[in-house]
């Protein structure tokens, strides 16, 4: 019984490693020279900023988006939304509601210095919790709670500026 349970052990054993270690190719029949590059890229795309992950999964996953007007200045600021959540002035490409919590905004040609007023503001109006701040010449974000546990994410860059308000439940 012993030498029984050893032998089928082994096997196990034996075929566990033979599966490890067989060529890709093999197992799924795919000409494919560089399986070691394909790892090399998926490490290099989980490399990504938190606030950019965030950012890609509201527009991907938006159940209401407002389309970029162009010139048009249809699109308003969320005002009802946040109430606590300070206006950001500048033309507003978009804006998509993800769910009752959820607003992204986009914003276009905000100068740098109107970014840093607009973090300075979003303190004054009480985001001071929990809060994350990194300012330099290329970026500025900041993202910060109210007492009522309401979040704000501010991201700056040269192309780009984004607000994202996810209120409490």
């Amino acid at each position: 019984m012993k030498n029984k349970f050893m032998i089928l052990l082994g096997l196990i054993v034996i075929l566990s490693i033979s599966a490890c270690t067989q060529d890709k190719d093999t197992v799924i029949g795919v000409d494919d020279p560089s399986p070691a590059e394909e790892t090399k890229t998926l490490e290099i795309e989980d490399v990504q900023e938190p606030e950019e992950d965030m950012a890609l999964e509201l527009e991907e996953e938006s159940e209401a988006t407002t389309p970029s007007p162009g010139a048009d200045s249809s699109i308003k600021w969320p005002e009802d939304f946040m109430s606590s959540a300070p206006k950001l002035q500048g033309e507003i490409a978009l804006v998509k509601e993800e769910g009752p919590n959820k607003r992204y905004i986009e914003l276009k040609d905000i100068a740098y210095d109107d970014a840093i007023n607009y973090v300075d503001s979003i303190k004054e109006a009480g985001f001071t919790q929990n809060y994350n701040e990194d300012i330099n010449a290329n970026i500025v974000k900041y993202k910060a709670m109210d007492s009522k546990k309401n979040l704000i994410v501010f991201i700056w860059k040269k192309d780009i500026t984004k607000v994202e308000l996810i209120k409490a439940n």
